[in-house]
């Protein structure tokens, strides 16, 4: 079913990038998505609960989802979650969250991802270009009747990290205990650093445009929740990635644009939930085949108490290439980090203290 559409948008990217030179932002852009579009393989999925970890992608319902995290389990591979009842499914669409654009920023513009343009401000920190409401509309409805064959990706709008206008529903596994790491984290006297960066990234809207694409990166809190609320995702994740090609990516003169060697697409659907757990470092670069809104946040798993500390040390380090978000600055990365760790001790001490009493 999403064969035919992509074979069809790869052929216009193909034809559009022969419009620009060699070395301009455009062609940039448009190289690093082709080489996504062109050769692509969807991802190897299992559906066994006993055996989750052997496969791209483990597909579920809500319900094993929940049953597996009260279990304990761990997960090192991304999970979809498949069908979940969520009572506000038919309240979201893209045509909603623009006109609750257009009322919240009536006369003001709000940031776009660009990748025809590329810079940053003062202390190197990562800028995008504003864009009004209104012209992001008007855009929409240009590409309307536009096919898939003559789509323009230049000009596709990518709304990233956006204010959670929607409110909705959270998949039902993020109410366990157990997943309450980063709200109390961020749990502090007014007026501590950095609790406002944390506080902020557990809840986020996505939108992009058909054609959008954002290059391949991790995401900078190591953990993630993703759900669709109307059109299509095509999330690209890097498997298998040895240290030899992260040092290959690391090392290459065009970073942004670097493309893994073995990757694989899942395609999310309205009402799709993509979890890429806390704890592991998921390489992904989406693209979007469709108009598409996405609600999400970051989060962090007790149970991944080991694993978060030096993932996000080396993300933290390398957050020049290796995410598109700028990390806070060192004091106020100190005291997120600490105070995590002082979560994480009060966490285990409590199943300590539990396990005593019983």
């Amino acid at each position: 079913e999403y064969r035919h559409m992509l074979v069809e948008l790869c052929t216009a990217t193909e034809h559009r990038l022969a419009a620009f030179g060699e070395d301009t932002p455009q062609s940039e852009h448009l190289r690093g998505m082709l080489g996504y579009l062109q050769s692509f393989a969807f991802a190897r999925t299992g559906t066994d609960v006993e055996n989750y970890d052997d496969c791209d992608v483990f597909v579920c319902h809500s319900e094993d989802m929940e049953m597996l995290c009260r279990r304990g389990v761990r997960f090192t591979c991304c999970v979809l979650i498949k069908d979940e009842l969520f009572n506000d499914v038919r309240m979201h669409s893209i045509d909603s969250y623009m006109h609750s654009l257009q009322m919240l920023f009536p006369n003001g513009d709000v940031e776009v991802q660009d990748n025809n343009i590329s810079y940053k401000g003062k202390n190197g920190q990562r800028r995008n270009p504003q864009m009004s409401i209104r012209d992001i509309q008007a855009a929409r409805e240009s590409m309307k009747t536009v096919s898939n064959a003559e789509v323009d990706s230049t000009k596709a709008v990518n709304l990233l990290d956006m204010f959670d206008t929607t409110d909705c529903s959270l998949p039902s596994f993020l109410h366990l205990p157990r997943f309450k790491l980063m709200p109390a984290t961020s749990q502090s006297a007014p007026g501590k650093h950095g609790r406002r960066t944390l506080a902020d990234c557990q809840r986020f809207n996505v939108m992009g445009l058909r054609g959008s694409f954002s290059p391949a990166h991790c995401d900078l809190w190591n953990g993630t929740w993703i759900r669709t609320l109307d059109g299509v995702k095509m999330w690209n994740v890097a498997v298998d990635m040895t240290e030899n090609e992260v040092e290959e990516w690391r090392s290459c003169e065009r970073q942004k644009y670097w493309l893994p060697k073995k990757r694989v697409a899942i395609m999310l659907q309205k009402g799709d939930t993509l979890v890429m757990p806390p704890g592991v470092l998921v390489i992904h670069a989406p693209y979007t085949p469709t108009d598409c809104l996405l609600a999400g946040g970051m989060f962090w798993d007790f149970h991944a108490s080991a694993q978060l500390p030096p993932n996000l040390a080396y993300i933290k380090k390398n957050s020049d290439w290796i995410t598109n978000e700028n990390p806070p600055k060192d004091a106020e990365w100190n005291d997120i980090i600490r105070r995590m760790q002082e979560c994480c001790e009060a966490w285990k001490n409590q199943k300590i203290t539990m396990t005593d009493a019983e």
